[in-house]
C-alpha cells in the first residue's frame, strides 16, 4: 500500500470519529436545550400562571423574559418563554419529556405545539 493511500484510509477513519462525537455533542446539547427549556416553562408555569393572578402573571413573564433576554440571549425572549409554559402543559411529565427532549429538537417541539 502506497503512503498516500494508507493515509487517505487513516484520514477517512478519522474524519468519521470526528463526525460521529460531533453529532453525539450535538444530540446531547440539543436535548439539554430541550429539556431547560421545559423546565423553564415548568417553573414558570407553576410559580406565576397557576396562580389566580393571570394579568398580573403575564406583567411578571413579560419582565421575566426582558431579564432573561438581556442576560442569556433571543432564546428567552416573551414570546419563546410562552411557547415554554406551553411546551410544559401540554407535556407535564418528565417520563413523556425525556424521551421526545432525546429525539425531537426545539424547533420541532415548537412546530408541533397548538
Amino acid at each position: 500500500m502506497e503512503l498516500t493511500e494508507s493515509t487517505n484510509v487513516l484520514f477517512e477513519k478519522i474524519s468519521h470519529l470526528i463526525e460521529q462525537a460531533r453529532e453525539n455533542v450535538y444530540s446531547h446539547a440539543n436535548a439539554t436545550k430541550t429539556f431547560l427549556f421545559w423546565c423553564v416553562g415548568k417553573e414558570v408555569n407553576q410559580n406565576i400562571l397557576e396562580s389566580e393572578r393571570a394579568d398580573y402573571g403575564k406583567r411578571i413573564v413579560a419582565t421575566l423574559a426582558t431579564q432573561l433576554q438581556r442576560e442569556y440571549g433571543r432564546s428567552f425572549e416573551y414570546r419563546n418563554l410562552l411557547r415554554m409554559v406551553q411546551f410544559a402543559k401540554q407535556f407535564p411529565e418528565f417520563e413523556i419529556v425525556s424521551p421526545a427532549a432525546t429525539q425531537l429538537s426545539w424547533s420541532h417541539i415548537v412546530e408541533i405545539l397548538p
